[in-house]
């Protein structure tokens, strides 16, 4: 994990030059664009899967954060614990993830997604899959490559958003 404090981290430095500070704005509106224009896509192909969109979130959080708590899901993701836990309590009933107790704490629980909840985390790669060729069937061919070349950086984005909230978290 790349920490937010780091010195060469040039998100804290105020000094931006014009440059830098327009590529962050646009970043930033491009961003929210995004974001806001995809955002119901996602529940379309959970509506299909029979799993609500905080249950597929929190499964894809455990997927890339094996042995993760409810805490740790609770915070980096700017949720209440007390819904992650139930949401937890879903997917263990519906059996899409599995709970480990912690070998160094024995009050915490690791959890992991069950091959159950893999199947069903490939099944909605697909569907996003199906969705997103049929939007890039409308694009430019050009745009189709770089936002391909720019999906790198957008994992390292995510990566750094959350350090920050992470970092945020614990200064609040």
């Amino acid at each position: 994990m790349v920490s937010a404090s780091s010195a060469d981290n040039r998100a804290l430095n105020p000094d931006f030059d014009a440059e830098t500070k327009e590529n962050i704005r646009r970043i930033a509106i491009g961003l929210y664009d995004f974001l806001a224009a995809t955002r119901r896509l996602g529940e379309r192909p959970n509506q299909r899967l029979d799993i609500s969109q905080s249950e597929m979130e929190v499964l894809h959080f455990i997927s890339t954060h094996p042995g993760c708590g409810v805490s740790d899901i609770a915070r980096l993701r700017f949720l209440r614990p007390s819904n992650v836990s139930a949401t937890v309590r879903r997917l263990l009933d519906n059996n899409l993830i599995k709970r480990e107790h912690n070998a160094v704490d024995r009050r915490a629980q690791d959890l992991y997604v069950s091959d159950t909840g893999a199947d069903l985390l490939q099944q909605m790669i697909t569907h996003w899959g199906e969705i997103i060729a049929r939007i890039v069937q409308t694009m430019d061919p050009d745009d189709v490559l770089r936002l391909a070349k720019a999906v790198p950086a957008m994992l390292t984005l995510a990566e750094h958003s959350e350090t920050f909230v992470e970092e945020h978290q614990r200064r609040h």
